[in-house]
């Protein structure tokens, strides 16, 4: 097989330099789905189908028109992302699990000219159902087109300042908040993920989670940049089929969010393998991103799943802030890390002057910004630095619960509640108490099976009188994301529409 080039050609923008890579060698793998060889030449017959549908569908969308993906499969998310800019298209990832009823509105508040997706009850104007894209159930006639329409692009390449995709905030607390990004930005970001120092020369990525999950689509972005090799896992597993997969000796990496990391940890002591050896020493890199943890489970997670364990603090806006890994985990468990180099982390009072080391505060991390000095942006978080420079989380900026004259944290009762056997996850929020103390709301996630009665029961059992809930209700399927959080603000006003005792 021939090696991708070393160095991406800047300045050219990130579809140009994927295409250019994808054509150089089209005989080459770069994915594989269920034990098949996937070669670069078949996506890239995927992405000139995708153009096809699109193009015949775009025609009175104008120019650069913005288009939701609403796609369960990685594979066809992929081929339509890449066909979207063969057409000069704008691409932005949408959760499939929205309601039918929520969609259109969905596409409304994001800018969306049209969605596509397989779910055939929305066969109305300014939705694209798809059929598939698979070049082995197509006609000759239309792989011939598909492989012009790309040709074209490689001949005539995407502008650098074309639109390329929309980064959104999860939403958990309130509406998603997006950030176009061109072709040119994108490369940049990509080329900066994956040459940052700390990656290494690793192998093969498991992408286990949908590309709405941001961090997600940084992995398979990055390894399809950098030739190397991807292995998709069907969205729909069990935990025993996720950890098959992990413990595959090709997979070096895999990134996933706390509730899967926290369902690994289980499934190995449940398998009667917690004996202090890791289930899976021939990673390189497991990667925990997109929400809390406790100390305990880093612990658990750096000693029962890999010793390579990573836990990042980040956001849309900011990226990566900081990681904690290795001798530092062990040492500031509690932590989210030190911040990276080039991230000023500050913990700011309420008139936003810098506190002292272990006040409590909102965070501000100030990042370069070439040729404008630099930005200051706010994650929406309350924190606290300790003498070390280790940052510490301590919940939401919305997240203080105020009870007779005590004012605690809600992330401190999720982190002591998770660790329930029967729970996947849990959001606590407060809610307006008619005396001036706020009342408190869990909104639960039980794995499959679980008795919710005595979940409930066990929960509240060991907990101070002070942090025990006035209601209770479980998350249902739309109120999860694509990265496996709980949406906050949904659950809250999905409560106070119907309150639950």
């Amino acid at each position: 097989m021939t090696a991708a080039p070393a160095e991406p050609v800047m300045g050219r923008g990130f579809a140009a330099e994927l295409l250019a890579r994808l054509a150089q060698d089209r005989d080459r793998i770069i994915l594989m789905r269920r034990g098949r060889a996937i070669l670069a030449g078949e996506l890239l017959d995927r992405a000139g189908l995708a153009a096809g549908q699109l193009a015949a569908a775009c025609d009175a969308l104008g120019p650069n028109p913005r288009i939701g993906l609403m796609l369960q499969d990685n594979l066809e998310t992929l081929g339509f992302a890449i066909g979207c800019w063969l057409i000069g298209a704008e691409v932005h990832y949408l959760d499939y699990r929205v309601p039918l009823a929520a969609v259109a509105e969905l596409a409304r508040c994001n800018d969306c000219a049209m969605v596509v997706t397989r779910r055939h009850p929305l066969l109305q104007s300014g939705f694209l159902v798809t059929s598939g894209i698979d070049p082995e159930q197509t006609t000759p006639e239309l792989l011939a087109a598909a492989r012009l329409r790309v040709a074209a692009a490689l001949a005539r390449p995407v502008p650098a300042l074309a639109p390329a995709e929309v980064l959104s905030s999860s939403g958990v607390s309130g509406p998603p908040r997006l950030y176009p990004v061109t072709q040119d930005g994108m490369l940049k970001g990509i080329v900066a993920f994956g040459s940052n120092g700390r990656r290494g020369e690793w192998g093969s990525a498991l992408l286990a989670m949908n590309l709405a999950f941001g961090g997600a689509r940084a992995v398979c972005w990055r390894n399809l940049l950098a030739g190397r090799l991807l292995v998709l896992l069907d969205l729909v597993f069990s935990t025993a089929e996720l950890d098959r997969a992990i413990a595959d000796p090709l997979i070096e990496e895999c990134t996933l969010p706390p509730v899967l990391i926290r369902a690994l940890v289980r499934h190995h002591m449940a398998e009667g393998a917690a004996d202090g050896r890791p289930r899976y020493p021939h990673l390189k890199k497991l990667q925990s991103i997109g929400g809390p943890a406790s100390a305990r489970e880093k612990l658990e997670a750096w000693q029962n799943l890999s010793r390579k364990f990573v836990i990042t603090y980040s956001s849309t806006e900011t990226g990566v802030v900081s990681r904690l890994e290795g001798e530092d985990l062990l040492h500031a468990p509690d932590s989210c890390g030190k911040p990276l180099a080039g991230r000023c982390v500050e913990i700011l009072g309420p008139d936003d002057t810098p506190l002292p080391s272990g006040q409590t505060g909102r965070i501000r991390v100030t990042l370069p910004t070439p040729g404008k000095g630099h930005r200051h942006v706010f994650p929406g978080d309350l924190g606290w630095l300790d003498d070390e420079g280790f940052l510490h989380v301590s919940g939401r900026g919305d997240g203080i619960i105020c009870r007779k004259g005590e004012n605690f944290s809600a992330a401190t009762i999720e982190e002591s509640i998770v660790s329930d056997q029967d729970l996947r996850d849990a959001a606590v929020l407060a809610l307006p108490g008619a005396t001036g103390d706020d009342g408190i709301l869990f909104v639960l996630h039980p794995v499959a099976g679980a008795d919710r009665d005595a979940l409930v029961a066990r929960i509240v059992a060991r907990l101070p009188a002070l942090r025990r809930p006035d209601a209770v209700m479980f998350a249902e399927p739309d109120d999860i994301t694509a990265g496996g959080k709980i949406r906050r603000a949904a659950a809250l006003a999905r409560h106070l529409a119907h309150p639950r005792i």
